[in-house]
């Protein structure tokens, strides 16, 4: 599951939210997609959660970080781009 919310004073239109795996805990260019999701138009200060299912493209045993970004196309025009990013630990083990 996911959260987003719109922290701005104005409505945000719908938007993509990108999920990546990660080695360095940054969603950037060395991170592999491999999925994303849609979350709905929002009102200022509304916020959605989402939930979605993914299957993880890796099964070498190794501690990756699960990135993700709210907005991963910038198709939303927003005062503050800095804070779209999340991310969590996993391991996958033998």
């Amino acid at each position: 599951s996911y959260a987003v919310e719109n922290q701005g004073i104005g409505g945000s239109s719908a938007a993509q939210v990108e999920f990546r795996i990660s080695y360095d805990n940054l969603f950037d260019a060395g991170d592999v997609g491999f999925c994303t999701d849609l979350f709905p138009v929002l009102a200022p200060l509304d916020a959605y959660q989402g939930l979605v299912s993914c299957v993880v493209p890796f099964t070498t045993p190794y501690s990756y970080s699960l990135v993700g970004r709210a907005d991963g196309t910038d198709s939303v025009l927003e005062l503050n781009e800095s804070n779209n990013d999340g991310s969590t630990l996993f391991t996958i083990t033998p």
